[in-house]
């Protein structure tokens, strides 16, 4: 039999623990935006440090914005990716988080 001090520690044990891995999750995604931000950047700074180094050159600057367009088409692909594994693993917490509070209801009921 639980008392009504040990119920409401339980739900706000489970509460707690939901929400700390909410913001876990949420912590990762912004850490990966950042990333993503930054090697754009980075990868913008290099073409213009290319483009500049070899304006007076005559090779085919074509391949090399291709290139470049692929590996940023990839990245985002990844990110894309990393994005909706982040997403489910929080739907798979919600709905864990639901289930251990329908428990701990059902077992309230019993008390009764």
């Amino acid at each position: 039999e639980m008392t009504p001090e040990e119920k409401r520690r339980s739900y706000q044990m489970i509460e707690d623990n939901y929400y700390q891995e909410k913001r876990r999750i949420n912590q990762q995604q912004q850490h990966v935006s950042a990333e993503i931000q930054r090697f754009r950047q980075q990868t913008n700074q290099l073409v213009g440090k290319v483009a500049y180094f070899t304006r007076n050159d005559t090779w085919d600057k074509r391949m090399f914005h291709h290139q470049i367009a692929t590996s940023l088409d990839e990245v985002k692909r990844t990110e894309n990716r990393f994005v909706l594994i982040l997403e489910e693993t929080e739907q798979a917490m919600r709905k864990n988080y639901r289930k251990e509070i329908e428990k701990l209801e059902e077992m309230a009921r019993m008390d009764l």
